[in-house]
Formats: structure tokens, sequence, C-alpha cells
């Protein structure tokens, strides 16, 4: 190799590198962001649970059946659910609707007896509320 191309290389390897450290450090946000959505839903602080699950699809859009959270903790990431969720609570049918059948996040749910009796449920209420008349 000749002298010149070293500092060429060198700029290519730190490139290289500087990709690797952005990609971990969206990976951790990604996991963090949904692990505080979570606990803000369980404490029922639902534009928390809006704001935390848009940052984390921010950095990871996809919904994954097994995911490892932390540790050798693994668990479905569906950030789609929880803004459904939030939406649900928060009166936002149409939205909580959107977000609960987004296809790949809906396969995941019905594989999920605990995400899927929750999603029913409120489908479920959804679709009675809009066939009632208004008043």
């Amino acid at each position: 190799m000749p002298a010149s191309d070293a500092p060429v290389l060198r700029r290519l390897v730190a490139l290289v590198a500087l990709a690797a450290a952005v990609q971990v450090q969206a990976q951790a946000n990604f996991r963090e962001a949904y692990a505080r959505g979570k606990e803000a839903a369980a404490n029922s602080r639902w534009s928390e649970v809006e704001a935390r699950m848009r940052e984390a699809i921010a950095a990871e859009p996809n919904p994954q059946a097994r995911v490892r959270i932390y540790g050798m903790r693994f668990e479905p990431y569906v950030p789609q659910y929880f803004l459904g969720l939030a939406a649900y609570r928060q009166g936002n049918c149409a939205e909580a609707q959107r977000q609960w059948t987004h296809g790949p996040t809906a396969a995941i749910l019905g594989a999920d007896p605990t995400l899927k009796g929750v999603v029913e449920q409120g489908l479920a209420v959804i679709l009675v509320s809009s066939e009632l008349p208004e008043v």
C-alpha cells in the first residue's frame, strides 16, 4: 500500500468505528425509551407513554416478537401497541385502532395472549362506540 493511502485508510477506519458507535447508541436509546414508556404505561402517564414510544420508534421503527431489552431479558418490542393504548386511554379511538392494526404489530400482538386480549377488548369498544348514534 502506498504511503499516500494511509491517511485515507485511517479516516475510513475512523468513520466505520463512528458509525458502529452511533448504531450501538441508537439501539441503547430505543431500549431505554421503550422501557421508560412501559413504566409510564404501568403508571397511567399516557402523554409520557406517547412521547417515549415515539422516541423508541424513531430509533427502531420495526416491531419485533422478541428483543433483548437488557441483560438476558427478552420481550416483544411493540411500541405501536403502547401508542395505541395511550391513544385509547386518551379517547383517540381512531389512532388506537390505527396503531393496533399496524400489520407487523398486529401479527406480534396476535401471538401474545395478554396483549391480544387488551387489543381485542379495546377494538370491540371502539367498534360499538362507532356504531352508536350521536346524541
